[in-house]
């Protein structure tokens, strides 16, 4: 069986943009996937895309964000296949139709720790227990003569 060297070459070039993408990925200097794509445009699309959004995917998760697939499809039309490849290949499942998926963890336990705050007897973020006393109002304080 031989090798198509050229396939090789490719393959090489693609694990070349991965790799320097995911050095640069999360900097403010980084680029968005789509430049990446277009950077590397003398790559094939499809499998370089996969390769960068398994990054992105195992990236995302490592931060505890839950990347919403519904959205990626949609900045790669016509590579919705590869977009659910690249999640299938991580692990990553989506609910379809879905508000709680476009929310990160982080932005969850924000949420409950903000009900928690509102919530009388319960300790807010700096350790306080709100008073279940609504603080009186100024019209209701007496006034001396």
């Amino acid at each position: 069986m031989t090798v198509d060297p050229t396939t090789l070459q490719t393959r090489l070039e693609i694990d070349q943009a991965v790799d320097w993408f995911d050095r640069r990925w999360g900097r403010p200097d980084g680029e968005t996937l789509e430049q990446v794509v277009a950077r590397f445009s003398h790559l094939p699309a499809e499998s370089l895309l996969l390769e960068l959004l398994i990054v992105e995917f195992d990236r995302r998760q490592a931060r505890s964000e839950i990347p919403n697939l519904a959205r990626y499809a949609t900045r790669f039309p016509g590579l919705e296949a590869t977009v659910a490849a690249a999640a299938s290949e991580v692990g990553l499942e989506q609910r379809p139709d879905s508000l709680a998926d476009s929310f990160s963890v982080t932005d969850r336990s924000t949420m409950r720790d903000n009900r928690r705050a509102r919530s009388p007897g319960v300790p807010n973020r700096q350790g306080r227990i709100p008073s279940k006393e609504k603080p009186s109002s100024p019209s209701r304080h007496k006034r001396a003569p």
